[in-house]
């Protein structure tokens, strides 16, 4: 079987690494790589439970405010799954003007936008300054779990598709 660069690849595969990996990761490697549009969100709502669960075991999240966790974990869970996808060319990188496709200009043509500091702190119902001093690096240290599973994912894939 030949190696794999992205665990994207044949669902066989992806089937093969769920069955080695642990049960929240092999979970995290359903939503992410074999969710069609229907089951995107659902599948997204499990690795949500499953990262919420493991935050709660932190003990530094025993002092955040009440629903804090909840909501850093459905920004992590929301960025790390459907990225950041521009809205003016729907993720294409390419708007049709006048019957001609061109590049976006909002996203420069990657199909994808960041979100802003200011953005993420309206989204979490926090004033920018305060995101930005004590929210930003527990979104970090949240989105680096999600970075650690993704790459175990990417591991057993390219593990089986060398046997």
């Amino acid at each position: 079987m030949a190696m794999l660069t992205t665990c994207e690849g044949p669902w066989e595969t992806v089937a093969m690494a769920k069955a080695k990996m642990p049960w929240y990761v092999s979970e995290y490697a359903v939503a992410k790589y074999q969710s069609t549009d229907d089951t995107k969100v659902q599948n997204a709502r499990k690795v949500y439970g499953n990262l919420f669960l493991e935050a709660m075991t932190w003990k530094f999240t025993d002092s955040w405010p009440k629903g804090m966790t909840h909501k850093l974990c459905k920004m992590a869970v929301a960025l790390d799954m459907f990225g950041e996808r521009c809205v003016t060319c729907d993720g294409i990188g390419q708007a049709v003007i006048m019957e001609r496709k061109v590049t976006c200009l909002h996203c420069n043509g990657s199909g994808k936008v960041r979100y802003s500091m200011r953005k993420i702190a309206e989204i979490l119902d926090v004033d920018r300054s305060t995101y930005a001093r004590v929210w930003h690096n527990k979104l970090q240290v949240l989105m680096r779990r999600l970075a650690m599973w993704d790459s175990q994912v990417f591991d057993k894939c390219r593990e089986i598709g060398r046997e």
